[in-house]
């Protein structure tokens, strides 16, 4: 623990003073001086980078959660020894002045300021989409309801349409029940003609026989005649009536 600790105290220590000396690299000039200011910050990166090593290799021996804190800060040394390499970089490549460092900072300035409002409109956008959300959260729930409507309106339809032909149904058997009784209603006015009929001939039989035998008294005919209607009556009348009563429906 001691030993990864003062290495990442000499790494910061390090780091600080290569941003001091970057810094007084910014305002000189080109000259002898400058070039030796590069070559010393170059060796203090050097440096920078093998406590960078050698804390990488004995962080591996510790647990995770003990590492943690230690991967943390080496990070950040690691940002900014990268960042000391590219400003480097660029004061190598491009021999600047105090002037053009003046003019970074402006620029650097105008580049935050269009970070600025980049992040802004990101906000502006992230609040349009959560409002959309919102809408689209709305109108799924509109359509969940929606739904559950409709399947109550079909089942009332169903049950609907089950009442529907149960009613049907029942007027389909009335129908045909009140065909029958159409029919029975037919049936018992056919037997009661011919009952009206049958009783008109026993009528008729009975004056027959009351009548007929005194002309023939009076004629001097034969009374065993008589007889005749009497015999047609008395048996052919019951077998009229009972065969036309069997054959009907």
């Amino acid at each position: 623990m001691t030993s990864i600790e003062d290495d990442l105290a000499e790494l910061e220590t390090l780091c600080s003073e290569i941003l001091g000396e970057m810094t007084k690299l910014k305002k000189m000039k080109p000259t002898r001086e400058r070039e030796d200011k590069i070559t010393f910050i170059r060796n203090r990166i050097g440096r920078s980078k093998e406590v960078v090593r050698s804390v990488k290799v004995e962080i591996r021996f510790l647990s995770k959660l003990e590492a943690q804190p230690y991967n943390e800060r080496l990070k950040k040394s690691e940002g900014e020894i990268s960042q000391f390499l590219t400003d480097l970089e660029w004061v190598e490549k491009n021999e600047a002045t105090r002037e053009d460092m003046i003019q970074k900072a402006e620029d650097d300035k105008d580049y935050k300021k269009v970070l600025a409002q980049g992040a802004s409109i990101q906000q502006d956008d992230l609040a349009r989409l959560q409002n959309m959300q919102r809408q689209a959260d709305q109108m799924q729930q509109m359509g969940s309801e929606i739904l559950v409507e409709m399947k109550a309106q079909e089942d009332q339809i169903k049950n609907t349409t089950n009442q529907v032909l149960v009613v049907e149904s029942n007027l389909k058997i009335a129908s045909r029940q009140a065909r029958i009784l159409a029919r029975n209603l037919a049936t018992d006015k056919i037997i009661l003609g011919f009952i009206l009929l049958i009783v008109l001939m026993i009528i008729f039989i009975i004056i027959y026989q009351a009548v007929k035998p005194k002309a023939e008294d009076v004629l001097g005919g034969n009374a065993a005649t008589s007889l005749c209607p009497v015999t047609f009556a008395t048996f052919i009348i019951p077998i009229m009536i009972l065969l036309f009563t069997g054959t009907l429906p």
